[in-house]
């Protein structure tokens, strides 16, 4: 499929494409993203090999798993391409490998970022505790930015900075370029939770040379779940994996090479691969960039519609292009918001007491005024 404004048509992100009915304002790609099309039938292809298991072997699997390493290497705009891209279940897994090849002293610390998402938190808690080091959770700056505190926090005492591009809950951004430069000037390795970003807006891993980066399938890359991906740079390449499998290993018994060693076992997934390629493939045909582009428009729309109906939103200046929170008026629980929404088919999540609102390209003008409409109810 060629990439958007190379001769051929875009991929349709229609709500006819994903499945969705046209009476239901779906605005939560963030907790995780319908099946496309393309991606369905993919799946089904690949459910029947099991009917026909002499003729799935794994010389069908490899070079599947060869593409989704370099089409997520493509989106995230990897340096090293296919070579630095390792499989895994899920982020929490990708953190666990990320922790057993960082080292920590006792007395040196790790920064995260204050509501980080668990995923990419609890390791590094578990870690400082093992080895006596410390734990810094960076609040955000005097401006509510989640970034700014991450960067005053980072001083020479400091290790492993592990933190989110967006964080999960509103969708405020981190400053990652000025973190990145930071934590290079102290020599602390840096590391990525991809989740809310990869296949939603633009991210250059080759500017920003994490040690590691992580994301699964299931959100915005829009494939399935319990597949996802692993980043680590070429300097990490010589680490250990956190289990021994021989899908890792080459007919000699050495690992295989790049960041391949740190794949999951069970790594060739004769039913997930095939959608996650199918995901991955809209995503790098639009471009994350285009992607982010076209977003941004609708969420500033939904954001003055709550706005409108006496929500407080995410300030513009610190949110991401595809996600904000709107937090209730007094008097209305996020809950009892969220509720009532779904009651109307418009669905969106709750987080951290407020309503957390994540649109894609399928949203249109209909589900736009369903949401005013849904609001004046409350």
């Amino acid at each position: 499929m060629e990439r958007a404004g190379g001769g051929q048509a875009a991929p349709d992100f229609s709500k006819r494409a994903f499945g969705l009915p046209e009476h239901v304002a779906y605005l939560n790609c963030a907790q995780v993203g319908p099946l496309h099309e393309t991606v369905r039938a993919a799946g089904e292809r690949a459910l029947r090999r099991k009917e026909t298991p002499w003729r799935a072997i794994p010389n069908l699997f490899w070079p599947e798993l060869e593409t989704a390493r370099a089409l997520f290497a493509e989106i995230v705009a990897a340096p090293g391409g296919a070579e630095s891209v390792a499989i895994a279940p899920s982020v929490s897994y990708a953190m666990a490998v990320a922790a057993a090849n960082l080292p920590l002293r006792p007395g040196r610390a790790i920064v995260v970022s204050e509501g980080q998402f668990p995923s990419n938190h609890l390791i590094w808690k578990r870690k400082a505790e093992e080895v006596g080091g410390r734990l810094i959770v960076a609040p955000p700056g005097e401006d509510g930015a989640p970034g700014a505190g991450v960067i005053e926090a980072i001083t020479d005492d400091v290790a492993i900075v592990a933190c989110d591009p967006a964080r999960w809950t509103d969708g405020a951004r981190l400053d990652l370029a000025a973190i990145a430069a930071k934590a290079r000037s102290v020599g602390a390795a840096l590391v990525l939770d991809l989740t809310q970003i990869a296949g939603a807006a633009a991210i250059d891993l080759s500017a920003l040379d994490p040690d590691f980066a992580a994301a699964p399938a299931y959100k915005w890359l829009l494939g399935p779940y319990a597949q996802g991906f692993l980043f680590a740079a070429e300097r990490r390449w010589g680490g250990a994996p956190i289990e021994e499998s021989g899908g890792s290993r080459a007919a000699d018994g050495a690992y295989l090479l790049g960041a391949r060693r740190f794949d999951m076992g069970e790594k060739a997934h004769y039913h997930l691969t095939p959608m996650t390629i199918a995901g991955l493939e809209l995503v790098a045909a639009l471009t994350p960039l285009e992607i982010e582009r076209r977003i941004a428009p609708i969420t500033e729309r939904l954001a003055a519609i709550f706005r409108e109906a006496g929500f407080a939103v995410t300030p513009k200046a610190l949110r991401s292009a595809h996600i904000f929170s709107a937090r209730p008026p007094a008097g209305l629980a996020a809950e009892a918001a969220q509720e009532a929404l779904a009651r109307l088919d418009t669905h969106v999540s709750v987080r951290g007491g407020a309503l957390r609102i994540s649109p894609h390209l399928w949203v249109d003008a209909a589900d736009e005024a369903r949401l005013a409409a849904a609001l004046r109810t409350l």
